[in-house]
């Protein structure tokens, strides 16, 4: 199971409990504090400019 997933399946758990007093602190906690966190890569590589749309003609 890859991490989104189970961050998913961790959120939806929490959410689910039934509402009391310390909800609010205990999911807090919860979205703070999660078993596995998910990681997010953004690779750029610039080839060219990029060409002028017609908008930007006057």
């Amino acid at each position: 199971m890859g991490n989104r997933q189970a961050t998913g399946d961790y959120y939806q758990t929490t959410l689910d409990r039934p509402t009391d007093d310390t909800f609010e602190d205990d999911l807090t906690e919860a979205w703070n504090n999660p078993p596995v966190t998910e990681r997010y890569v953004l690779d750029l590589a610039y080839s060219r400019a990029s060409k002028p749309s017609d908008d930007d003609e006057p």
